[in-house]
């Protein structure tokens, strides 16, 4: 794989030091809000949070505090928040966005977002700083049907 690098040593620098984590999941829609499923590729890194199903309250470390800023997700309004374990001090979190993965193709999705889950969509606490949280509007129904997205989190470690 090539990469450009800069010449610039300013935008050289800052190249090097963003990270890019791209992380599918999917939301397996159902009337009944405890009855959504929330699936991805990294359990492990990433815990979803629908209006029924909570993923994040087990993934917090002890210690660990995610305040969002949009504290209560909607099925029918596509709303869901996100936590993204990086296991390092998270420094700043640049920017995210949502993918769709569905059969109509790649596509950042219209109508839809990623935003902060909080001020610095950082978590806190004295064992926080190591996971960011997210806020996202899927821009689909999740009351029916299957959906299948990517969140793109750009973010920094702490030096």
């Amino acid at each position: 794989m090539s990469r450009y690098t800069a010449k610039d040593s300013v935008i050289q620098d800052r190249q090097l030091e963003v990270n890019t984590l791209v992380i599918p999941f999917q939301v397996v829609g159902n009337a009944t809000p405890a009855n959504v499923v929330l699936r991805n590729d990294e359990p492990g890194r990433m815990a979803l949070q629908s209006e029924g199903v909570n993923q994040i309250t087990a993934a917090l470390l002890a210690d660990e505090t995610a305040t969002y800023t949009d504290a209560a997700p909607g099925d029918a309004a596509g709303e869901l928040n996100c936590l993204v374990r990086i296991n390092e001090p998270v420094g700043k979190v640049l920017g995210a966005s949502l993918t769709n993965l569905d059969a109509d193709g790649f596509t950042v999705l219209a109508g839809a977002g990623a935003n902060l889950g909080s001020a610095t969509a950082v978590t806190t606490g004295t064992a926080g700083g190591t996971a960011l949280m997210v806020s996202m509007v899927t821009g689909s129904d999740h009351t029916s049907g299957t959906h299948n997205l990517a969140l793109v989190v750009h973010y920094v470690v702490a030096e």
